[in-house]
């Protein structure tokens, strides 16, 4: 964990290393570590920020003080010398993707709360290849300090197969049976990613169309054992490298 705010949080993984820059850092002071283990960058401005290590990954704890805080906080996602895609799911939730199509870290819907306990309504967003999570904190009567929470876990035996920009808009008009049906359109990804695509075609047609009409991409995530009580699939959209 870096002692300066300005810095990024770097997180070792099997083959990739995923910096993670902290947002409105710029009035942050000097670092302060805790007993816990948690780096705390106090600041002169209406948002700080606290980078807790945890067993699959990190949490982070942005903090924001007053009604004068922004509503958006950018984090800016690298993997390496390798080009990462971030995507946001249909669930609310988010990921980095290797160039591999490796899911490298998972991001559940993120929360925030105000200092009486209240939700705040937040959402994540996509700012190129940037992850913002937008907390609406100016839509309501609040009381402050309030907590947003990016939590950032390894995404382990996940996959994911990015469509580009052409074939994100076919599936749009026409449905994943435009490029050929599951097997054609999804082969990449395997017996799973075709089970997956097979199943979640209604899902990927219609982010498909949100992506289309937005300027990005689709991609679908998928994990586990076909026809079992441990297999998943989520939709996304991205604006990465293969978005073109």
């Amino acid at each position: 964990m870096p002692r300066n705010a300005l810095e990024a949080v770097e997180l070792g993984l099997d083959g990739a290393t995923v910096s993670v820059k902290l947002p409105e850092v710029q009035a942050a002071d000097e670092a302060v570590v805790l007993d816990s283990g948690a780096i705390t960058y106090p600041s002169t401005s209406a948002v700080a920020n606290t980078a807790i290590p945890t067993e699959t990954g990190v949490q982070l704890l942005t903090t924001l003080s007053s009604p004068d805080a922004p509503v958006s906080f950018s984090y800016d996602i690298t993997a390496g010398a390798d080009d990462a895609t971030v995507a946001v799911a249909d669930d609310g939730s988010a990921m980095v993707i290797g160039p591999d199509g490796d899911v490298l870290l998972h991001a559940a819907s993120p929360w925030a709360v105000d200092a009486e306990g209240t939700s705040v309504p937040t959402r994540y967003e996509l700012d190129g290849n940037s992850l913002v999570q937008i907390v609406d904190h100016t839509s309501g009567d609040f009381a402050y300090p309030i907590l947003a929470d990016p939590r950032l876990d390894q995404g382990l035996g996940w996959t994911s197969l990015l469509f580009n920009r052409h074939e994100t808009d076919t599936i749009a008009s026409a449905g994943i049976v435009a490029l050929g049906g599951a097997t054609a359109a999804c082969g990449l990804g395997g017996p799973v990613g075709i089970a997956a695509c097979s199943i979640a075609s209604a899902a990927i047609g219609a982010t498909a169309v949100y992506a289309s009409d937005n300027g990005q991409c689709v991609g679908l995530s998928f994990w586990g054992v076909p026809g079992t009580t441990v297999f998943g699939w989520n939709p996304f959209v991205h604006n990465g490298a293969d978005c073109t």
